[in-house]
């Protein structure tokens, strides 16, 4: 049946793309107030594989913050939630590098100005009833903080258009994705420091002006960005407080996930745990 429903449609969609040899195929859905800033959806179709690649973009306004995916402390970080969707089978929501954001009572990861947090997903069918439907909560702050919810939607139909700059932020969205470690970036060792603290060593690449580590562990360990010690020339050296981490949960041989940034990319890594 899904064959058949392809064969169908593969003359229109030849049509479609033969009308519009240079732009994607792609939508927005109309902006929506977060409070201390806006936000859409944006996607894009490949009609022929059914394959749909999007972005959740933030336009925050001067002064306000919102969280990464584990802000460290406190903090209400993004949810999203593709229920509501038609004949839409939502893959993976992914998170840009974060930046470490002091406030007078707070510091955690998170992002400021514009923010792109790209996701995939697939249809077996180009049903022109079909949607993508999101449903969002996500924290925004600026003095205070307050959980900012809304809907966004882009009927299929309205994807079988053209929209050349929803494929313009997609394509930014993957630029500022997090690449696999290089031997030019990379953490280099994670060395318990004690009970209370690691210390993480990272290379950097050649001109960095910055250097920001974030970690994420296993279920119960909550961490703060990592403080930074010492920068000299391309290495970096790292302080995570494990502080606020049980000590019934053991520290030697446990895997943590790493993100590295250098203020302009970032890398991220799973290291272990040594002594």
């Amino acid at each position: 049946m899904k064959n058949r429903i392809r064969s169908a449609l593969l003359p229109i969609i030849a049509l479609l793309l033969a009308l519009q040899p240079l732009t994607a195929l792609a939508a927005s859905s109309k902006w929506e107030d977060l409070g201390g800033g806006q936000a859409r959806l944006v996607a894009e179709l490949d009609p022929i594989s059914g394959q749909i690649q999007g972005v959740v973009e933030f336009d925050l306004q001067e002064g306000w913050k919102t969280y990464w995916r584990e802000p460290g402390g406190s903090g209400i970080p993004p949810e999203f939630d593709f229920s509501g969707s038609r004949l839409f089978l939502p893959g993976k929501v992914s998170f840009p590098v974060p930046r470490h954001i002091t406030l007078e009572n707070a510091e955690f990861a998170g992002y400021r100005g514009r923010v792109l947090f790209p996701f995939t997903g697939s249809t077996e069918t180009l049903d022109q009833t079909g949607r993508i439907h999101l449903s969002m909560i996500a924290g925004v702050c600026a003095e205070i903080c307050i959980p900012a919810t809304a809907e966004f939607e882009i009927p299929f139909k309205d994807l079988m258009g053209s929209d050349g700059e929803a494929a313009m932020v997609i394509a930014d969205a993957q630029a500022a994705m997090p690449s696999p470690p290089s031997d030019a970036f990379r953490v280099i060792s994670l060395i318990a420091d004690g009970e209370e603290s690691l210390v993480a060593t990272a290379k950097l690449p050649a001109g960095s002006k910055a250097a920001e580590l974030f970690a994420e562990g296993p279920a119960g360990w909550n961490l703060r960005p990592a403080q930074l010690l010492t920068m000299d020339g391309n290495q970096a050296r790292f302080r995570i407080d494990l502080s606020e981490i049980p000590t019934t949960l053991g520290r030697e041989g446990v895997t943590l996930h790493l993100t590295l940034g250098n203020g302009e990319k970032g890398i991220e890594q799973e290291i272990q745990i040594t002594r």
